[in-house]
Parts: C-alpha cells; sequence; structure tokens
C-alpha cells in the first residue's frame, strides 16, 4: 500500500477516482461497518435497479450495474 492510501485509510478516506491500478487498494479502504457500502453499491443497488427499471430502459450498465436478464447470462449484453 502506498503512504498515500495508508494515510487516507488511517483518517477514513478514500479517493473518488483511481487509475485502474490501484483499484484494490482503494476498495480496502471501505472496510469500515465490515463493508456495508461495498454491499450496497454490488448487492442493493442492482436489486433497486431491477426493481425500478425492470426493462432496462434507463442506462442499462451504466458503471457495471446490468439488470438481472443482463447478469445472469441469459441475453447477450449487445
Amino acid at each position: 500500500m502506498t503512504r498515500f492510501h495508508e494515510e487516507a485509510r488511517k483518517r477514513k478516506f478514500a479517493t473518488y477516482r483511481t487509475h485502474i491500478l490501484d483499484t484494490d487498494r482503494n476498495a480496502q479502504a471501505f472496510d469500515f461497518n465490515n463493508y456495508v457500502y461495498l454491499y450496497i453499491v454490488y448487492i442493493l443497488t442492482p436489486i433497486l435497479l431491477d426493481t425500478l427499471d425492470p426493462e432496462g430502459i434507463l442506462s442499462p450498465g451504466k458503471q457495471g450495474t446490468w439488470l438481472r436478464k443482463y447478469r445472469d447470462g441469459k441475453v447477450d449484453r449487445q
């Protein structure tokens, strides 16, 4: 871990955007409350998307969040 990431983690900060090579280091900063933030992003967000936009009209695949039919591989994403 770089000194920057260590210092930010001590102060409970995480970078908003990061280089692709630093994504794992940055994700380690979200360990508070048993990684609840990552749970919200990766578990609850897709559930809300499936509920609120079942047809996938609003930005399908935006920021890696796909509808269930695309996540399960039932339909080709293209």
